[in-house]
């Protein structure tokens, strides 16, 4: 009346554990393919956030140099509507050909300033022009002897590249000068 022990290794395997571990094997490759395509694109994006600061920081030193310009003048300058390179001269603002974005003529190296300085690591050295947008008096009365007192006002439009030369912030400031 004795059974005979079977042993479990004597029992033929189905081979499911083969399965389910292959299936958790193809399952980990997944999300591990996943994890580095988005950590790639992640790098990716923090280099083009870190060109695109280099960029308006350069734009940003030439509003600066700008300002310094405007700032050391002596007399009000005279404006105009054309130049020759290199063109140092205060813009009138009603000139309808420097659109900064629209129009690629704009920052041709007759219309503008070259930024005086270095920055590291930049694709080209960041450009400015400058117009005289207005001029504010003081007095609102006319016909008196302060006519001519009061505030020119100033726009400084700048563009600066990254270290890719398709990377580029163009900045614009307000700048008003008492002569």
């Amino acid at each position: 009346m004795n059974k005979p022990i079977r042993n479990s290794s004597t029992q033929p395997q189905s081979g499911a554990v083969l399965v389910v571990s292959l299936i958790m094997l193809l399952v980990m490759t997944i999300i591990g393919i996943a994890a580095m395509r988005t950590t790639v694109l992640q790098e990716k994006m923090a280099g083009n956030v870190g060109d695109l600061n280099r960029a308006f920081e350069a734009s940003e030193a030439a509003l600066r140099q700008g300002e310094r310009w405007v700032n050391d003048l002596v007399a009000r300058p005279d404006t105009t509507t054309s130049c020759a390179a290199p063109c140092e001269v205060v813009w009138d603002k009603v000139d309808a050909t420097l659109n900064p974005i629209e129009a690629t003529s704009t920052w041709d190296s007759d219309n503008v300033r070259a930024y005086a300085g270095t920055i590291p690591a930049v694709a080209a050295l960041p450009e400015y022009y400058i117009e005289h947008d207005e001029f504010l008096k003081d007095n609102l009365n006319v016909g008196t002897a302060n006519d001519n007192v009061g505030r020119d006002l100033y726009r400084m439009t700048a563009r600066g590249v990254g270290s890719a030369a398709t990377t580029q912030a163009i900045v614009r400031t307000a700048y008003a000068r008492r002569f």
